[in-house]
């Protein structure tokens, strides 16, 4: 307003002098270099404060899961379940063991009695199964059935036998 240009607070800060009166030339050789000084500044606060939010990040505990061996026995995601179902447990009951690990990060397994057929799982699809889920495990294996001793069959029904 008034044939001049505002000066703004942002002008104050970067220090920029009067442009009144200058060569065009000379204005645009001037208006690159306070740019390229802007921008270089710019720069540097941006990596102090990328540097300061590294550091904050690195500070949380974050905890990775727990490799897991060949032979761990191990519980897998149930994505069975469907809908909302916040108090289910997301982790299937059935007790599996690790029997290769891939080099892509996924693991072979099988059901950890023998049955059933292999299958290659995430290690996101998998928990170390806990020990009071292996305790539980062999007290509630199937109990075994006894033979029942062959009923003795009178003698004197049989007549083949003197």
């Amino acid at each position: 307003m008034f044939t001049r240009d505002a000066r703004l607070p942002i002008d104050q800060l970067m220090e920029l002098e009067e442009t009144e009166g200058l060569e065009p030339s000379s204005w645009i050789t001037r208006h690159q270099k306070e740019l390229r000084d802007v921008h270089q500044r710019a720069a540097e606060r941006l990596a102090k404060e990328a540097e300061a939010r590294k550091q904050t990040y690195d500070r949380h505990n974050r905890t990775k899961p727990s490799p897991i061996e060949v032979g761990h026995r191990v519980l897998v995601r149930d994505r069975t379940i469907r809908g909302r179902n916040r108090i289910q447990d997301q982790w299937s009951t059935r007790v599996h063991k690790v029997v290769e690990q891939l080099n892509s990060g996924a693991y072979v397994i099988e059901q950890a009695d023998g049955h059933g057929s292999t299958k290659v799982v995430n290690r996101a699809e998998l928990q170390m199964c806990p020990p009071s889920v292996l305790q539980k495990t062999p007290g509630r294996a199937r109990r075994q059935r006894v033979p029942m001793e062959p009923q003795q069959t009178d003698s004197s029904d049989d007549d083949s036998h003197p």
